[in-house]
Parts: C-alpha cells; sequence; structure tokens
C-alpha cells in the first residue's frame, strides 16, 4: 500500500482538517445559540419596558399630562435597540403619541412592516401583552393593553389603547456573527500552530532517525557495512536500530573471519598448490553459506516482526471494535425473533435464524481471541469450585445435538454411574469440551459417531472425546496445540476458526494442572483427551 504523505505531514495534517471541520460545525451551532439567547434576552427586555411604560402612560394620562407622556415615548424611543414606540387608538388604529412627531394622527400600519391587527385583537381579546418575532426573527414587536382614562373632573369616557414598540435584533446578531467568527479565526490558528508544533515534534524525534537507518539498510546492501548507529531513545525504532548494529557487527565479524581465512590459506599456497582449489571452493561455500544464513536471519526477523504486529493489531480490533457492534448484532437479532418490529415470514425467520447462527460463531471467535489474549499477558485467572463433570459433559453433549443433526451425526456419551464430583472451574472445562466436540462435528463426515468417555482414576480423571472423522497426520499432530496452527484438510465441514481453540483449550487444561493429547491415524478418527487432578482447591 502506498501512503500518498510521509507520516511527519499525514499526521499533522489529518489533525488540522479535522479541527477545521469541527471548528465549521461548532460555528454554526454557536451562532444559532447566540442568536436565540439574543432573541429571549430582547423579549424578556420588551416585556418588561412595555409593562413598566404602560404602567407610567396611563398615570400620566389619569393625571392629564399629555406632555409627560410624549416624553415618556421620547425617552424610550432613545434605546439602541428600540426602533418605534408608540399609543395607538385602539378603535381608530391612529397614533395618538408616538416618539416622533410625524407620525402624530398616521395609521399604525403605515408606520409598520409587521400587521398588527391579529396581534391587537389577541391584546384587546385577553386584556394581556402579546410579544411576537418577526418572520425574519429580526425583529420583536410587542404590543400592551392601556387604558387611556380620563381625569376624574372630565367628563370625556375612557378609551382603551395599546402601548406598541419595536425592537431591532439586526445590529446585535451581526455584533454576534463577527464575534464568533473571530474566536473561529483564533482557534484555526491555534489549531494551525499546535499543528506545526506536532510536525517539528516528527521531524526531530522520527524521520530524522528513520532516514538514518535506511541509509545504513541501502549502505549494508551495497556490502559497506557502517560504524554503529547508537539511536537515541528507547522505543521500537532505537531498539531496531540496536538489533541492526548487532547484525552488522556479526556481519563485519564474519568478514575479518573470511579476510583471514584467505590470508591464511594465499600464504600457504607455495607449499599447498595441490589444494588451492579445494580452499577456494570454501571459501566460496562459506561466504555463500553467511549470505544465506543472513538472509534467513533477516526473514525470520521480518516475519516474527509481522506475526506480532498482526496478533496484537488483531487482538486490538477484536477487543474495541467487534464487541460492541457485536453485542448490538445480536440485540436486534433478538428484538426480530420476539416480532417487535412486526410479523415475520417463515423465509424471514430463516434468515434471522442464519444471522444468529452467524452471530454465535463470531462471538465464540472473539471469545477464543480475547482468551488468548488474556492467556499471552498472564492475566488469565481460573475460578476453582466443586462442579458434576458428569452433568457438564451431558450438558455440553445436549447443546450441540442441533448441530450434529445438521451434520448427520450420533452424538453418545460414556458416564460412570455414579457422579463425577471434583474441583474445577466448570465454564473453562466447558470451554475445553466445546472446542474439542465442535472440531469433532467438524472432521467427521456424515454418519459418524462421537463419543465422549468420563473415565475417573485415582489421582485425576481423563475425559476422552472419540470421533469416527479423517484422521489427523503424524507430522500434524505434533503442531495441533501450537498458537494458529490448523491442519490443511479438504473434508472438513463448514468455515474453518483461527486456528487458537487447541492452544486455548492445552493452556486451560495445564491451568488446572492436567494434561492434554491426541491418538490418531489418517482414516481411523481422532481421540482427543485430557485429565483434571483431583487436588485442586477451590478459589478462595
Amino acid at each position: 500500500m502506498r501512503y500518498l504523505l510521509p507520516i511527519r505531514l499525514s499526521v499533522p495534517l489529518a489533525l488540522l482538517g479535522f479541527g477545521l471541520l469541527v471548528t465549521l460545525l461548532s460555528f454554526g451551532q454557536a451562532i444559532a445559540q447566540a442568536n436565540h439567547h439574543l432573541e429571549e434576552e430582547m423579549t424578556r427586555r420588551a416585556s418588561f419596558l412595555g409593562n413598566l411604560l404602560a404602567g407610567m402612560v396611563e398615570y400620566q394620562f389619569r393625571q392629564g399630562s399629555q406632555e409627560g407622556v410624549d416624553l415618556l415615548l421620547s425617552l424610550a424611543a432613545a434605546s439602541p435597540d428600540l426602533n418605534l414606540a408608540v399609543l395607538v387608538d385602539a378603535k381608530t388604529q391612529r397614533i395618538l403619541y408616538p416618539s416622533s412627531f410625524v407620525q402624530r394622527q398616521h395609521f399604525l400600519s403605515e408606520t409598520l412592516s409587521v400587521p398588527l391587527r391579529p396581534l391587537m385583537a389577541k391584546t384587546f381579546e385577553t386584556m394581556s401583552r402579546q410579544i411576537q418575532l418577526s418572520a425574519d426573527r429580526n425583529t420583536v414587536l410587542a404590543v400592551f393593553p392601556v387604558n387611556l382614562a380620563a381625569p376624574s373632573a372630565q367628563l370625556t369616557p375612557s378609551r382603551q389603547g395599546a402601548l406598541v414598540l419595536e425592537f431591532d435584533l439586526s445590529d446585535l446578531k451581526r455584533q454576534a456573527l463577527y464575534d464568533e467568527w473571530v474566536r473561529s479565526i483564533l482557534l484555526s490558528a491555534l489549531l494551525a500552530l499546535l499543528c506545526f508544533l506536532l510536525w517539528l515534534f516528527f521531524q526531530q524525534t522520527l524521520t530524522k532517525r528513520v532516514a538514518r537507518l535506511v541509509e545504513a539498510t541501502q549502505q549494508l546492501s551495497h556490502g559497506v557495512v557502517t560504524p554503529a548507529l547508537r539511536l537515541e531513545g528507547a522505543d521500537e525504532l532505537a531498539q531496531l536500530a540496536h538489533a541492526f548494529d548487532q547484525m552488522a557487527t556479526r556481519l563485519q565479524t564474519k568478514r575479518a573471519e573470511l579476510v583471514a581465512t584467505n590470508e591464511r590459506l594465499a600464504s600457504e599456497v607455495e607449499v599447498r598448490r595441490e589444494a588451492e582449489e579445494a580452499l577456494g571452493r570454501l571459501n566460496e561455500e562459506l561466504e555463500a553459506r553467511v549470505k544465506d544464513r543472513t538472509a534467513e536471519l533477516e526473514a525470520a526477523n521480518l516475519r516474527l516482526k509481522e506475526l506480532d504486529r498482526l496478533k496484537s493489531e488483531l487482538v486490538n480490533t477484536v477487543s474495541h471494535e467487534l464487541r460492541t457492534p457485536l453485542t448490538s448484532i445480536t440485540g436486534y437479532v433478538e428484538f426480530l425473533e420476539e416480532q417487535l418490529g412486526g410479523p415475520l415470514t417463515p423465509e424471514q425467520r430463516a434468515f434471522v435464524t442464519q444471522i444468529q447462527a452467524g452471530v454465535t460463531r463470531l462471538a465464540r471467535l472473539v471469545d477464543d481471541l480475547l482468551d488468548f489474549a488474556r492467556i499471552e499477558a498472564g492475566t488469565f485467572k481460573l475460578f476453582i469450585q466443586e462442579a458434576n463433570l458428569s452433568q457438564l459433559v451431558s450438558e455440553t453433549l445436549s447443546s450441540l445435538v442441533p448441530q450434529a443433526k445438521d451434520a448427520d451425526l450420533l452424538l453418545e456419551a460414556a458416564l460412570p454411574k455414579a457422579p463425577v464430583v471434583l474441583m474445577m472451574d466448570a465454564k473453562r472445562v466447558g470451554q475445553v469440551l466445546l472446542n474439542l466436540l465442535g472440531n469433532a462435528i467438524k472432521f467427521t463426515p456424515a454418519g459418524g459417531r462421537i463419543t465422549v468417555a468420563v473415565l475417573p482414576e485415582p489421582e485425576e480423571v481423563r475425559v476422552e472425546v472419540q470421533d469416527t472423522g479423517i484422521g489427523i497426520a503424524p507430522e500434524a499432530q505434533q503442531q495441533l496445540f501450537e498458537k494458529f496452527y490448523q491442519v490443511e484438510s479438504t473434508g472438513a465441514r463448514g468455515r474453518s476458526g483461527v486456528g487458537l481453540g487447541l492452544s486455548i483449550s492445552k493452556a486451560l487444561v495445564e491451568a488446572h494442572g492436567g494434561r492434554i493429547g491426541v491418538v490418531s491415524a489418517p482414516g481411523k478418527g481422532s481421540c482427543f483427551w485430557f485429565t483434571i487432578p483431583r487436588s485442586l482447591r477451590p478459589t478462595v
């Protein structure tokens, strides 16, 4: 796989791109929140100011002071966000007291851009204030009922009026947009600086050291042994450089030995002229052997590193990526089985059954990988309790009856009459039985037989899983219990695993203090057996 950019550039650029994307998304959200806050704040302000003005206007009317009403509206209109403040006759819709003299005795519809009839009608219907946000959300319109009562000495009847206030939000929203824009620019600049510092870090800690290692490798490929690299640090790159230095030292030593041999042979040419060709061939063979051995060591080293990397990536992927979606799939399959989303057709039920089988197989594979990781890390623990081994064998066989029936196989149990009770981790022993029986079902042709026997002995209990399958070659039996080893066979049924089942089974049995093995021959079936000692103590 070719990478378009080196690591020192790709990582900072990816971080920069992600940061800019987050900044843009947060910019839009921040603007929306700021505008919403301004609208709520202006609505509260309109309510407070309108209630205050309405009360003061009614007071001025009761006092008969028209100048006071004009003064109040003029002072209110001085607010920077208040476009309009007028007192309107509710019946005629004419402006009685405007904030601007030129508006006096004009109709309200000639002054405001927002229709007011529905709003004013609702105001006098409920005799309460009404506050409305315009369609473009840039104007807040507030209407408050006002009793235009005449002084008690006059005979003029009381009238109903309305105090109309119009607030402008456009300037405030523009200022909020400008503030958020400045904040976003500052965040982007800070992110760019962070990416530049990250690039410097990669340049100083990784790129230069890798360049030295590449140069030394190229020189070595041309036969030039460079002095020791001695890269600073304790990371994997420094360890690789240390291994390279050791290899170069060994090559230099071998070359010095060859040179010394050649010089010694050259000094004996006159004395041993007849052996000159033999010594020359020996010299060539030694050089070829050194080169072959060096190539083998390099290939083995690379293969071990690659296998270790693949193992780490696989376990990490299983731990963090497969667990969560697998649980989610299992939950949705259970929803489908319970028909929570509606009834299923027979064909759909068959599909759900296939999905459930696949999920179960994948969950077992995930569990095997996680057990392998725990065993490798030394964090694996047993929970020893008293359990009935005969009952465990019966329950395990019962759980595999549908699978054996589909494969046209007969499952049998040869159990002693008395229950076999001993101290063990029943869950882990059951896992061993499932692995051995699963392999027996996989490698036994249709019409075959699988027998599980429990054989009590004085010091231990022996369990045997005998099948009439295809058998295992002797050379393959020595590697059966190794990690990631799989027997190559065309007679296997179903999908193969990753080669961890038997290695995990061996670890589980040996953790109990028992032994595990196999007796098999091609075409004669196989007998896998393991033992559990009777001397185990319960886990405290």
